[in-house]
């Protein structure tokens, strides 16, 4: 009989410990602070799912925009302001940027011409790892 009490004894504390632990771990998993470079990734991430970088032709007058990565069609126009114009239409919810390589197209937008904000990151975010100088 004593043994019996004393396996009971012996399974309730083994019990107890195990449900302690995992309820722990459990509590520990919940209150898991991201770190720094999963909170710039996630940043990058979005900000890359929400911003289509657009590469230009030229034909007559007319400019033609393509999504660089997918180089599907995003608008067109005669100027700037109408790309734009016309690139709100039809993505209200996302932006754009004119890769660098194509904003000599557009003189008018000099005072805007800036590097490509995804590589800068990217340097930023290595520079910052002190990969490079």
């Amino acid at each position: 009989m004593a043994d019996i009490i004393f396996f009971m004894f012996i399974g309730v504390v083994v019990g107890v410990v195990g449900f302690n632990w995992i309820l722990n771990a459990s509590i520990r998993q919940l209150q898991k602070k991201p770190t720094e470079d999963e909170i710039v990734d996630e940043a990058l991430r979005l900000y890359k799912s929400l911003t289509i970088p657009l590469k230009i032709d030229k034909v007559n007058t007319t400019y033609y925009c393509y999504n660089n990565e997918t180089n599907d069609f995003c608008c067109q126009g005669q100027d700037l302001e109408e790309i734009k114009q016309n690139f709100k239409a039809r993505f209200p919810d996302h932006g754009s940027y004119i890769l660098h390589d194509y904003l000599h197209m557009f003189p008018e937008a000099a005072d805007m011409i800036v590097d490509d904000p995804t590589d800068r990151e990217l340097k930023d975010k290595i520079k910052n790892k002190n990969l490079i100088k």
